[in-house]
């Protein structure tokens, strides 16, 4: 079956999809694919600048500290 993977220089695979020609048929998947393959490649590049860190889009602090900070009262 083929795949779509997106592999940095370091070796670092980012993404790894089976595809079918089928698939190509709709215009959505084809979008939808394209935005995939876009992450995909933003994260290849990050990835390959060194670690990648993960980052709570609503408060902008890595989930560790967001688990070791006390509770606020009445939280």
């Amino acid at each position: 079956m083929p795949r779509v993977i997106v592999v940095n220089e370091n070796g670092t695979m980012t993404w790894d999809e089976r595809v079918t020609a089928a698939d190509f048929e709709t215009e959505h998947f084809q979008r939808c694919l394209a935005e995939r393959l876009g992450w995909a490649v933003a994260d290849a590049e990050r990835a390959a600048e060194g670690p990648m860190s993960i980052v709570c889009r609503q408060t902008g602090t890595a989930p560790e500290a967001e688990m070791s900070a006390p509770l606020a009262r009445g939280a």
